[in-house]
């Protein structure tokens, strides 16, 4: 968001800090998920806790592709607010940012880094440090990127519940502009 804001190209930046030669270097494992694939069996375990209920929602909706059950674990209203600044409101437009990321990223899985939450004055909160790798195609939020290079999508994701334990709002991060780094650095 902030390189929009500060009136720059965001693929124009992400081509620079490409050309950089990278302060760290890190490997990621090829996606678990390869083209004609079947999506991954559910989780089994335990549901009733908030980080066990996070970790089956994150892994069913972007590991299975299960997008019909937004509709019972978001409220029919959520706002959601992440990566570049897009806003999403309802149920409807929140699916169509999962799918927009997915059009850029179609054998990517997630990977569920840490899952912690609190029983706060207004409600509980929850958040998720997850790892969406996959290969990069033309198309959906990342524009139009390299077909076919690795990227990984480092992220957070923090989510309020109301009282009958469907989130109600959710704030997502994550470096767009390092992520399209990513993939322009490992296609030169």
């Amino acid at each position: 968001a902030l390189v929009r804001q500060l009136g720059f190209d965001l693929h124009e930046a992400a081509r620079r800090l490409a050309a950089t030669p990278p302060h760290e270097l890190y490997t990621r494992p090829a996606p678990a998920r390869l083209a004609g694939q079947t999506p991954p069996a559910p989780m089994h375990g335990p549901r009733e806790t908030i980080d066990a209920h996070l970790s089956h929602l994150f892994h069913d909706i972007w590991n299975r592709r299960r997008f019909d059950l937004m509709t019972s674990a978001y409220a029919p209203d959520v706002r959601v607010h992440t990566a570049g600044g897009r806003v999403a409101q309802g149920v409807p437009a929140l699916r169509a940012l999962h799918l927009s990321l997915l059009a850029s990223m179609p054998d990517s899985s997630l990977q569920i880094g840490h899952v912690s939450w609190s029983d706060e004055t207004d409600g509980i909160i929850g958040a998720v440090r997850w790892e969406l790798a996959g290969t990069a195609r033309s198309g959906g939020w990342l524009g139009s990127v390299p077909d076919g290079v690795p990227i990984a999508v480092p992220g957070m994701t923090h989510c309020r519940f109301d009282k009958d334990g469907r989130i109600v709002e959710e704030w997502t991060v994550w470096d767009e502009v390092g992520v399209l780094a990513q993939a322009y650095r490992e296609a030169a």
